[in-house]
């Protein structure tokens, strides 16, 4: 807990137990306030409540001094931060800190979910892309190697036609109107070629 210890706490009492109305100075809180054994100690709650009496004052009368005038005089406050008395808590206090912490576990809760929630999210994210990955490269494989096959194909096919007319000995070699690669010899017209249409090898005799 948060508290200021000096002769600056002390004065501001003393202004004003000789400033406040006497109805004032009759409620409880005041009076508790006043009276505190430990003058030269103030809490937070209790700087709080001293700054809400000096502006009813101030509105009174403007001349009213500053909080932070009334601390300073004698040898002013120093700020401490003491441990906190469960037994000497206020009843307000302790509602006010059940309160805080109710507030602080949810956030945090909350946080945790979020937290929980995003990385759940990404391993879906994740997941999902490297199966789209995956299908799209046996996809591309696939496809490579249809056209890999197609070309070896269509290189076989000219090899050997290239082949089996050049190793027939005095031929003729002529391209007919189907589209076939047609070598006559002497003794036999054989057909060796293409089909532009068919996209095939075709051996004819």
């Amino acid at each position: 807990m948060l508290k200021l210890c000096g002769e600056g706490a002390g004065a501001l009492r003393m202004f004003l137990a000789t400033h406040l109305s006497a109805d004032k100075l009759k409620q409880p809180d005041v009076k508790k306030l006043l009276l505190d054994e430990k003058k030269n100690v103030l809490t937070v709650t209790e700087l709080r409540q001293i700054s809400s009496f000096l502006d009813e004052l101030r509105d009174l009368d403007p001349s009213t001094p500053s909080l932070v005038s009334l601390l300073r005089q004698g040898h002013g406050v120093q700020a401490q931060v003491v441990p906190v008395d469960r037994d000497e808590e206020s009843e307000e206090d302790k509602e006010k800190r059940t309160k805080y912490l109710a507030k602080r576990r949810l956030k945090l809760q909350r946080l945790d979910e979020e937290m929980r929630y995003g990385s759940m999210v990404r391993n879906v994210k994740t997941q999902s892309a490297a199966t789209e990955l995956s299908h799209h490269q046996t996809s591309v494989r696939q496809h490579l190697s249809i056209g890999a096959n197609m070309v070896m194909a269509r290189v076989t096919a000219f090899i050997a036609v290239y082949f089996v007319a050049r190793n027939l000995s005095d031929n003729e070699t002529t391209v007919s109107e189907s589209g076939y690669l047609k070598v006559c010899s002497r003794r036999s017209d054989i057909v060796v070629g293409r089909d532009l249409s068919l996209g095939s090898v075709v051996l004819l005799s």
